[in-house]
C-alpha cells in the first residue's frame, strides 16, 4: 500500500508530497532551504543552504519512521559545481558513518533561485 508522507516540520508542498513509502521503500521529492515556517530561504550561503535542506530531509524522514541510516540513495542538484567541498563538508558531518550512494549534478536553475536541491530513497 502506498503511504502519503507530509509534516509541517518541513516545506509545505501545493500539489505533490514530500515522500510517499511504498513497499518498505521511501522516496522524497526534491528538498530545498526553505525554512518550513517562513517558507524563505533560509540564507544564500552554501553551507547553510545544505543544512536547512538536511534537516527538511531528517523531518520528513522522522514523521516517516525512517532515520539517516535508512537513506541508500542521495541525489543532489546543484547551482554551482564548484561548490563540492562546501556541500561535502555539511555531508561528512550529517553523514558519518552513513554508507549510501549519491550523485551531485549540476544545473542551471532550482526553484526559488536556490543553490540546492536533494532528493533521498530510504528503505527499512
Amino acid at each position: 500500500m502506498k503511504n502519503i508522507v507530509n509534516t509541517t516540520e518541513a516545506p509545505a508542498t501545493i500539489n505533490y508530497s514530500q515522500g510517499i513509502e511504498l513497499n518498505g521503500i521511501l522516496y522524497l521529492s526534491g528538498q530545498i532551504p526553505l525554512n518550513p515556517k517562513t517558507m524563505e530561504l533560509e540564507s544564500s550561503d552554501i553551507e547553510k543552504q545544505t543544512q536547512q535542506t538536511l534537516d527538511n530531509i531528517q523531518a520528513i524522514l522522522k514523521k516517516s519512521k525512517y532515520c539517516l541510516e535508512n537513506i541508500v540513495k542521495i541525489t543532489t542538484y546543484v547551482t554551482n559545481l564548484n561548490d563540492f567541498v562546501k556541500i561535502n563538508k555539511i555531508y561528512n558531518r550529517v553523514f558519518s558513518n552513513i554508507h549510501s550512494v549519491r550523485s551531485l549534478i549540476e544545473v542551471s536553475k532550482l526553484p526559488k533561485n536556490s543553490d540546492i536541491m536533494i532528493e533521498i530513497v530510504a528503505a527499512k
